[in-house]
């Protein structure tokens, strides 16, 4: 059998198969996947990926929809009798592209003429990445840990450190008004404060780590 054959009577079995199929949005998808990081400087690209388990010959129309409602008529580079795959780039995408687009497909067979789809697009800017942030870096103080969010971020006062994050302050762990986070000291040992932590020693006549004396 030519080659030209085999493959008209894949297309004849496959179309055949078709008829009674109801139609269904198999996947809707990003590329990459959101969340997408908006760099500053960098141009980032997203391709909106709507598959439709029928061949295009079947359907009458696919549309996405951005989070405004605004509708953009998609076609497809598959050729049947294979699923098409229907695509949209959006270029140089911002946090203002984030929302829930919607993949709708008409189709002229089946007892399920239209179906859709959402996927929620996620684009951020991760504050916390100095290289990346621009003009939107975070506010943490310098011994505090950031950590980036969906649209925004948090600080957090590291280790040895009390405040808001935004403000830190050494914790004296050696003061005896101490109440958390302070020194495990051997009561035969002496504390020394240190920025973001503290040493113990054993007293003089006394040897071991300073936690442990004898």
């Amino acid at each position: 059998m030519a080659l030209i054959d085999f493959i008209t009577l894949l297309s004849v079995l496959f179309v055949s198969g078709v008829n009674g199929v109801d139609l269904e949005i198999t996947s809707f998808v990003s590329n990459p996947e959101s969340p997408v990081t908006d760099k500053e400087g960098t141009a980032e690209n997203v391709t909106l990926q709507c598959q439709v388990n029928l061949p295009s010959t079947y359907l009458t129309s696919v549309t996405i929809s951005d989070p405004n409602g605004v509708m953009t008529n998609v076609t497809t580079t598959t050729t049947p009798p294979s699923p098409a795959l229907y695509e949209i780039t959006l270029s140089d995408v911002h946090p203002s592209h984030s929302g829930t687009y919607t993949c709708t497909a008409s189709a002229s067979t089946g007892s399920v003429p239209t179906t859709s789809q959402t996927y929620q697009l996620n684009v951020d800017i991760d504050e916390c990445d100095s290289s990346t942030c621009g003009s939107n870096c975070d506010t943490c103080h310098t011994d505090a840990t950031c950590t980036n969010t969906i649209g925004s971020y948090t600080c957090a006062c590291n280790a040895g450190y009390s405040g808001n994050g935004v403000t830190c302050q050494d914790i004296d762990e050696c003061d005896p008004s101490c109440s958390t986070n302070c020194d495990t000291c051997h009561t035969d040992a002496t504390c020394t404060n240190t920025i973001g932590s503290y040493t113990c020693a054993c007293n003089a006549g006394y040897s071991g780590n300073g936690v442990t004396c004898q």
